[in-house]
């Protein structure tokens, strides 16, 4: 459980929503910065800049990751969202990285 909101998987529809909600927000990963603190600094810099051009996708987003009514995610304490938020980045993070072949032969 996150924060007292069940855990969801991550799915297809969920990679669709967060490009959707990405896109809406025009957000552009500069992927040339070595340093992954500042990247993520970055990429939360221009979140918070422009959440309010894809607000309504954001709720549903967090919504359909956390098990949650949207109207619930509005309302969460800011502690609880970012536990649920930073679920989600491993989840991500687990999803766009290369997955290692099996070394045992058959």
């Amino acid at each position: 459980m996150i924060g007292g909101c069940m855990e969801v998987k991550l799915r297809t529809k969920h990679i669709v929503m967060l490009s959707r909600l990405v896109s809406k927000m025009g957000i552009k990963l500069d992927m040339s910065e070595k340093d992954q603190s500042k990247l993520g600094i970055n990429i939360i810099m221009d979140i918070v800049s422009s959440i309010h051009l894809a607000e309504v996708e954001f709720y549903e987003l967090v919504a359909s990751l956390t098990g949650y009514d949207s109207d619930v995610v509005k309302d969460m304490e800011i502690e609880e969202l970012i536990d649920a938020l930073n679920e989600v980045a491993k989840k991500v993070i687990l999803f766009i990285q290369p997955r290692q072949e099996s070394t045992t032969s058959k």
